[in-house]
């Protein structure tokens, strides 16, 4: 990645599909449009999972695109698409508002406390038949 583009950036790839060397860089824009065509396959298949999204920022990171770049990029391709992937701030089904669980000793403590009062009635007894 000796080659930079000075308007765009480096190419990450800088290989064909079959391994040889490209004659020049890809710019920012054409890594761009092959993650934006990434993200239209995905979203053809339906609703981006949080696993598909990963994916798609685990194969931007192989670009060099930052998260958060990817990030815009996955937003911007979903609001152009007519946003086929609404519900992406509504908590999974699996999730639900439970109340908060009784307040209770953590075992660990009622474990030592078991133990402690089993010793206290070992001196006890010790100490009433002991002459």
């Amino acid at each position: 990645m000796t080659v930079i583009n000075p308007d765009l950036g480096p190419d990450p790839v800088n290989r064909l599909a079959d391994g040889t060397k490209r004659s020049r860089p890809m710019s920012r824009y054409q890594i761009h449009k092959i993650f934006r065509e990434m993200v239209r396959g995905e979203l053809a298949d339906g609703r981006l999972s949080t696993r598909r999204r990963r994916k798609l920022v685990r194969y931007a990171a192989s670009l060099r695109i930052s998260a958060v770049e990817a990030g815009e990029l996955i937003q911007e391709v979903v609001r152009a698409e007519g946003g086929l992937d609404t519900g992406i701030n509504e908590p999974a089904p699996h999730l639900r508002l439970v109340p908060a669980p009784k307040r209770t000793w953590p075992t660990w403590a009622k474990l030592t406390a078991a133990l402690a009062a089993v010793l206290l009635a070992k001196l006890v007894v010790l100490a009433l038949f002991a002459d």
